[in-house]
């Protein structure tokens, strides 16, 4: 969850992330995604 802040209101947010492994063996971050709350 991180804070967020909305019409002067702080609030939480889910933030995800999609994370893989390329084919050279290394980690790579496919998206991020924060939630509409």
């Amino acid at each position: 969850m991180v804070k967020a802040r909305d019409n002067n209101i702080v609030i939480n947010k889910a933030v995800y992330l999609v994370i893989g492994i390329n084919m050279e063996g290394k980690k790579e971050l496919f998206g991020i995604w924060i939630s509409k709350n």
